[in-house]
């Protein structure tokens, strides 16, 4: 089975100099970034490593139009978006498959409750193999001001609109840190005057892309269980090294 990671994003912002943001030596204990040793068939189980392929869907700046012009707006740069980019290697440009605004309007406010709503209705918990999840690192962000009050141009694409290569692979590394921490218990107030680093790693409690289930109790997905479909009880055995629900997943 392959896990697809899907980016809705839709943003509203106001770069000058083409400099770039990498994290060089990124390293977690290798049990928290290895791929599960079975292939989950559980959305709520999912490893980072499990991830075959990581699609975005939104705007230009999702699409990293104008990241790496230096005169003029002419290209989009796909590789180098923070959410579903995947060039240069991480030591050169952070991107979530490697591992903004000047202010928000009221619509985007009222998109950003509605997704939460959406996430705390439950209608997408009720199988095992899809889930939403919002990541709200970017609702209540602190915007890229230096301390005299000047905008930091590094952050922006030559249009002074777009993000540069700098600006998305700081934003990535926010919403990286988003993915790996529980549902209530996210960031919504991300300082994008600075990247978030140390980049993050799993929790080694619950080493998943973190979702509503898996945020209310992780236990569930982490032991094996008799292969029976019985009761969640520890097992040397188990169809797919799983118990959820009282099932053998």
């Amino acid at each position: 089975m392959m896990y697809y990671f899907l980016l809705l994003g839709i943003f509203f912002v106001t770069s000058n100099a083409v400099m770039d943001l990498g994290a060089p030596g990124y390293t977690c204990d290798p049990s928290l970034m290895a791929p599960s040793a079975v292939k989950p068939t559980n959305v709520h189980a999912v490893r980072p490593a499990d991830i075959n392929l990581v699609m975005a869907m939104g705007d230009s700046l999702t699409a990293g139009y104008c990241t790496d012009d230096t005169s003029g707006c002419h290209l989009e740069y796909r590789g180098l978006s923070f959410g579903g980019g995947g060039d240069r290697g991480l030591d050169n440009h952070i991107t979530i498959s490697r591992k903004t605004q000047a202010e928000l309007s009221q619509i985007a406010i009222e998109y950003q409750q509605a997704e939460k709503a959406i996430e705390q209705s439950g209608d997408f918990d009720t199988t095992d193999d899809f889930t939403l999840v919002v990541q709200p690192w970017f609702a209540n962000a602190t915007l890229p001001y230096f301390a005299n009050g000047t905008v930091n141009r590094a952050w922006w694409a030559v249009d002074c609109y777009h993000f540069s290569s700098y600006g998305h692979a700081l934003l990535s590394s926010w919403y990286w840190k988003n993915l790996l921490q529980p549902v209530g218990d996210k960031i919504s107030n991300a300082n994008l005057t600075v990247p978030a680093l140390p980049l993050a790693c799993p929790d080694p409690s619950c080493p998943y892309i973190r979702t509503t289930k898996n945020s209310m109790n992780c236990q569930q997905f982490n032991g094996t269980c008799v292969s029976n479909g019985g009761s969640c009880t520890t097992g040397a055995q188990c169809c797919g090294g799983l118990c959820f629900n009282l099932q053998c997943m």
